[in-house]
This record gives C-alpha cells, sequence and structure tokens, in this order.
C-alpha cells in the first residue's frame, strides 16, 4: 500500500485555501496561463519523444499552431507520450488487474496507473505519482470542507 506525503498534502490544501485563483483581469489570467503553459511543455518535450517531434524546430511559443492530439492517438503513442519509464503495456495490464481484483494498491515503479471510463469510445490510461496523489488530494479536500481555520478562503 502507498502512502500519501502528508507534507504535499498540506501544501496543496493550504494552497487551495490561501491562494484563490483571483486576476485583475482577464489579460493578466490569458498572460498567466501563458507562462504555464510554455514551462510545463519546455519540460516535458525534453522527456516525451512525442513532444519533441511535434515541437522540432519550433520553440513552446507556437504551441497554438500544432494540431491537437486526440485521446486515441495519445493511446496509441502512449510509449512516446508518456514523460515516466512505464510501457504501454505494463501499464495496462497492471490497470487491468486492479480492475479485475477491485485493488488498486499496486503500483509500477512507484506510480499508480488506472483506466479511464471510456465513455468517449476510447478508454484511457493514466499515470499519477506518489505527489501528484498527494497534490490532488489537498486540493480535493480544500474544496470538500468548510473553512477549519478563521481567515482562510470559503468555497463559494
Amino acid at each position: 500500500m502507498t502512502t500519501v506525503d502528508r507534507r504535499v498534502l498540506l501544501r496543496s490544501f493550504l494552497r487551495a485555501k490561501l491562494e484563490p485563483a483571483v486576476f485583475p483581469s482577464r489579460a493578466a489570467l490569458l498572460a498567466w496561463q501563458e507562462r504555464k503553459v510554455r514551462a510545463h511543455l519546455a519540460w516535458a518535450r525534453t522527456r516525451s519523444r512525442h513532444l519533441e517531434e511535434r515541437f522540432a524546430g519550433r520553440s513552446t511559443a507556437h504551441w497554438r499552431s500544432l494540431p491537437i492530439t486526440n485521446k486515441a492517438e495519445m493511446m496509441a503513442r502512449w510509449d512516446d507520450v508518456v514523460t515516466v519509464p512505464i510501457r504501454r503495456d505494463e501499464a495496462l495490464a497492471t490497470a487491468l488487474r486492479a480492475e479485475e481484483d477491485r485493488d488498486f494498491a499496486p503500483t509500477v515503479r512507484g506510480y499508480t496507473v488506472g483506466l479511464s471510463s471510456g465513455t468517449s469510445g476510447n478508454r484511457g490510461l493514466f499515470v499519477a505519482s506518489a505527489d501528484e496523489r498527494a497534490e490532488w488530494a489537498g486540493s480535493a479536500i480544500a474544496r470538500v470542507l468548510p473553512t477549519l481555520v478563521p481567515g482562510l478562503v470559503p468555497e463559494r
């Protein structure tokens, strides 16, 4: 059984409560989003053969000019898309076994793998690190619990 890093969970919880996403203008929001997308793509393209191919000869500033990768293509090219050392066949076998056994604790090299419902007609496969699981849990808890500490931002 994997454990959640309580420090990461608490940091995510507090960030969700203390740093509400408030921007002075739509332009400020769009500029923030653009910086985040470019930074993420710069990181991911060094770890994903698929992204490196797509950006060959281009900077990350040109991300909007690239054709959209749909879910079917992404699943077909899993081994070239993902940024962690987990092969599609291994992830899929682990996720299918977890679905069958209803035991979602097994991981692949420390990463949780799972399946989406496939409501679009293409069942998706996902992978999440321990820190990503803790970040999600902290953020989710912040959204569903009422304000526990005076002065924290309540949900509306």
